[in-house]
C-alpha cells in the first residue's frame, strides 16, 4: 500500500486542457474563414459589377449641430437629400477629421475650415468603400497664395504625394463658385486620387486604373479629342494627366449636366471611376434661377 502511494506520488502530473479552449479556438477559426470568404465574395463582386459590394457597412459618428448647419450654408443640395445619405456623409466627415492633421500657417484652423475641406473631400469619394486618403496624412492651409521655392512661384493648391501633405490657399478655397469652372477642392483632392491608384491595389483603385486606361483609348479618336477641346474645360487640362483627370472632376462636379451632354463617353467612365452620378439634378421653387444642385447617387 504504501509503495503505490510513493509511485503515485512519483508520477508526474497530467495538464488538464479547459474544456472551453476547444469551442474559443473553433469560434476564431470560424470567424476568421468568414472574414476570408466575405473578402473573396466582396472581390468578386467589384471585379464583377465594378462597384463595391458593401459600402458602410457601420454608420455611426455624427456631426455635432453646429457643424451641420456649416455643410447646409455651404452645399445647398444636402437639405434635399435623404437622412441615410446625410448619416453616410457626416460619418464619413467625422472618420475624415480624425484621421487628419489640420495645420494653419498665418492663420488659425476653424471648424468652418475642417468641415467644408472635409465635405468635398467625402463627396469625391462617396461612391467609394475606401474613402479615406491614404496619401493625405496632412493638410496645411494658408490665408492665401502661398510661395514655393522649389518651384519659384506661388500656388493656391498643392498635393505632395511623397510628403503626404495637401497645401491649400483658404482664400480660394471662399472663392469657390457653384456655376463657375473652378474648384479648387475637387481639384487637388483628384491628385490624391489619381495617386492613389497607381500605389495602391484596391477594389476603388483598380476601378480607377480600368476605366482611365479606357478613357485614354478613347481619346485616341479624332472626334473625342475635338469634343474636349470644344468643352468647357480650360487649357490648364491639356497640361498633362493629373491636371486633364482634376479639371474633370471639377467638370463632373460643377456642370455635370453639360458635361454629360457634350461628352457623354467621357462622362460614363467617369461615372465608373468614382462610382457617382452627379447628373440627377434637383430643382426646388427656391432656387429661382433653377440652379442645378447635383443630387449624388450611387452608380
Amino acid at each position: 500500500m504504501l509503495i503505490q502511494l510513493l509511485l503515485q506520488l512519483n508520477e508526474p502530473e497530467q495538464d488538464v486542457v479547459p474544456q472551453w479552449i476547444a469551442p474559443v479556438m473553433f469560434g476564431i477559426v470560424f470567424i476568421c474563414f468568414l472574414v476570408f470568404l466575405i473578402r473573396v465574395v466582396e472581390h468578386w463582386y467589384a471585379w464583377r459589377f465594378d462597384r463595391p459590394l458593401i459600402r458602410n457597412l457601420f454608420v455611426y459618428k455624427r456631426l455635432s449641430p453646429q457643424q451641420e448647419l456649416i455643410i447646409d450654408e455651404n452645399f445647398p443640395f444636402y437639405k434635399h437629400w435623404k437622412s441615410r445619405k446625410k448619416k453616410i456623409l457626416q460619418h464619413r466627415i467625422v472618420s475624415f477629421i480624425e484621421s487628419t492633421d489640420f495645420e494653419g500657417r498665418g492663420i488659425s484652423i476653424s471648424d468652418e475650415m475642417k468641415i467644408i475641406i472635409s465635405t468635398y473631400a467625402c463627396l469625391l469619394t462617396f461612391g467609394r468603400k475606401y474613402f479615406k486618403y491614404i496619401l493625405i496624412d496632412k493638410i496645411i492651409i494658408y490665408p492665401e497664395a502661398f510661395y514655393n521655392g522649389y518651384k519659384n512661384s506661388y500656388h493656391v493648391g498643392e498635393f505632395s504625394p511623397s510628403k503626404r501633405t495637401l497645401a491649400l490657399s483658404w482664400a480660394d478655397v471662399l472663392t469657390i463658385d457653384p456655376k463657375g469652372k473652378r474648384n479648387l477642392l475637387i481639384h487637388e483632392f483628384m491628385h490624391a486620387l489619381q495617386w492613389e491608384a497607381k500605389v495602391t491595389d484596391s477594389f476603388d483603385s483598380d476601378r480607377f486604373r480600368k476605366y482611365y486606361q479606357k478613357m485614354l483609348r478613347l481619346l485616341l479618336k479624332d472626334s473625342v479629342r475635338k469634343n474636349v477641346k470644344k468643352a468647357n474645360l480650360r487649357a490648364y487640362a491639356f497640361t498633362n494627366e493629373y491636371e486633364f483627370m482634376s479639371e474633370l472632376a471639377e467638370y463632373f462636379y460643377q456642370h455635370p449636366l453639360e458635361f454629360s451632354l457634350k461628352l457623354p463617353e467621357i462622362y460614363h467612365l467617369m461615372r465608373k471611376i468614382l462610382n457617382l452620378d452627379f447628373k440627377k439634378l434637383t430643382y426646388t421653387e427656391i432656387q429661382k434661377d433653377m440652379l442645378a444642385l447635383p443630387s449624388l447617387s450611387d452608380y
